[in-house]
């Protein structure tokens, strides 16, 4: 795709049977095989896209479409995250209470996720408690992708020492 103007396109809608209903304002790119390509020429122009939940101008799934950072993007919005472009999340990582916090209050806004892939906790007895950890999904830009409260992690405990 190349010298193309994307303006006030709208994704709407929750879900469909894809599971990119509401994605991606202008595009929402879906590979079919994780070693599909989409490429970006120059020139491209996205203005005032929506998105119901994630990528105002463009959103995609397994593979980040090249050149991507040579277009022009302006005033584009989502509702959840990535007001110019959102994939899913790649990675879980603890974050801090603020971070949660204005994640939960703003969430059209990204927002950094400067947190870990490992939590380590010193000087745990057992059957004591562990403090409080927020977890976040977060995406290959590092920014926090959403929230789920649905689904459930499993917790793994060494009993080294170092």
């Amino acid at each position: 795709i190349t010298s193309c103007n994307f303006t006030n396109n709208a994704a709407l809608g929750g879900s469909t049977a894809t599971g990119v209903g509401g994605n991606g304002g202008a595009i929402s790119y879906s590979a079919t095989r994780k070693i599909s390509k989409f490429d970006f020429g120059a020139g491209n122009n996205f203005t005032k896209n929506f998105a119901e939940i994630r990528g105002g101008a463009i959103f995609w799934d397994f593979n980040q479409p090249n050149n991507l950072t040579i277009q022009t993007f302006k005033n584009n919005t989502a509702k959840q995250y990535g007001n110019d472009y959102g994939c899913f999340a790649q990675v879980l990582k603890t974050i801090t209470e603020a971070e949660y916090n204005s994640a939960r209050t703003s969430k059209r806004q990204l927002v950094a996720a400067s947190g870990s892939t490992e939590l380590p906790v010193s000087s745990q007895q057992s059957g004591g408690f562990l403090p409080t950890i927020y977890i976040a999904l977060v995406d290959e830009f590092n920014q926090i992708e959403g929230s789920d409260s649905s689904s459930t992690a499993t917790l793994g405990i060494s009993d080294g020492y170092s």
